[in-house]
């Protein structure tokens, strides 16, 4: 793995800048102080979504522009459910309904349960969610100004 990319304020400080190479390095995009769970979740989904994403988005992982990408990974998650519930209230179990699939007749859930939690499992690996992927990710704490410090000092909380 190479060196981390520095950033334009580290090649400042270094006295490493060049204008044509590091000038509109990156976008600083704010994090959502407030994040509702989308329209259109199944059950399963709302209460996945409930469970994971206030806690990106207490650690500033969620940006207006993550919404759309954490909506289809748990669309993907609720289709998934949809299947293996599918499966799990006609069969006793998922050997049963493998020797009774007619793979040229009917939809095999099973597969499109394992597509669908690909989707999700891959897309909330960008985001911390497995203990491996959250090794890789950076969060910088949130700097408090002025104002939270004068409005904690008035609630008794400084």
């Amino acid at each position: 793995m190479g060196r981390p990319i520095k950033t334009t304020e580290e090649h400042i400080k270094d006295g490493t800048y060049r204008k044509d190479r590091h000038a509109n390095r990156g976008v600083t995009l704010d994090a959502l102080e407030e994040v509702s769970v989308p329209d259109g979740l199944s059950r399963d989904a709302k209460e996945k979504w409930l469970e994971i994403v206030p806690v990106l988005q207490k650690n500033g992982l969620v940006t207006a522009v993550d919404i759309p990408t954490l909506t289809d990974a748990f669309i993907a998650y609720g289709a998934a459910q949809d299947c293996l519930n599918a499966v799990l209230s006609n069969f006793s179990s998922i050997a049963e309904y493998w020797a009774q699939l007619n793979k040229f007749k009917d939809v095999d859930l099973i597969a499109k349960y394992n597509e669908s939690m690909d989707i999700y499992k891959r897309t909330m690996e960008k985001y911390g969610v497995t203990p491996a992927s959250r090794a890789k990710i950076k969060i910088q704490p949130k700097q408090e100004d002025e104002a939270d410090n004068f409005i904690k000092a008035l609630r008794g909380n400084g």
